[in-house]
C-alpha cells in the first residue's frame, strides 16, 4: 500500500511512468482483494464454528431439562414413598410409641435374637450399588 501513497498524483496520458504505477496500483488491488478474500473465509470458518458452538449448548440445555425433569420426578416418587410407608405403619397399628416398635429394638440390641441374627445378615451382604449396609450393626 505504500506504493500506491506515493504514486504521483496527477498522471497524464503519454507520462513518463503511467504504466509503472498502472502495475504498483493492480497489484495493490490484487493484494488488497486477496486479503479480503482470507477475512471472508475466516469470517466463513468463525461462523461455522459459532453455529456448531451454538447446537452444542442448545443439546446441553436439552439435556440438563431432561435431567431436571427426572430429579423432580424421582424427589416427588421418593416423597409418595414415604407416605406410603406412614400409612402402611399407621394401618397396621406401628408407630414410634407401639409396643411392637420396643420389642422390635429390644430383640435387635440383644446379640443372641434370631432378629440380631437378621439384621446383621443384611448389613453383611450389601446389595451391589446399594450402599445402604456397610457394617453389622452393634445395638441401639
Amino acid at each position: 500500500m505504500d506504493e500506491i501513497n506515493n504514486l504521483p498524483t496527477n498522471v497524464s496520458d503519454g507520462q513518463t511512468g503511467h504504466l509503472d504505477s498502472h502495475q504498483v496500483i493492480h497489484a495493490a488491488l490484487k493484494d488488497h482483494e486477496a486479503r479480503v478474500g482470507g477475512a471472508e473465509s475466516g469470517l466463513q470458518a468463525t461462523e461455522t464454528t459459532a453455529a456448531q458452538a451454538l447446537s452444542i449448548a442448545n443439546s446441553a440445555r436439552s439435556e440438563s431439562t431432561r435431567a431436571e425433569t427426572k430429579a423432580t420426578t424421582a424427589l416427588s416418587t421418593a416423597g409418595n414413598v414415604d407416605d406410603r410407608v406412614a400409612a402402611l405403619e399407621e394401618r397396621e397399628g406401628l408407630s414410634p410409641e407401639s409396643p411392637v416398635d420396643g420389642q422390635t429394638a429390644n430383640l435387635i440390641a440383644q446379640p443372641s435374637t434370631l432378629t440380631r441374627a437378621a439384621v446383621n445378615q443384611l448389613f453383611q451382604e450389601d446389595p451391589p450399588g446399594s450402599g445402604l449396609f456397610r457394617t453389622p450393626f452393634s445395638g441401639v
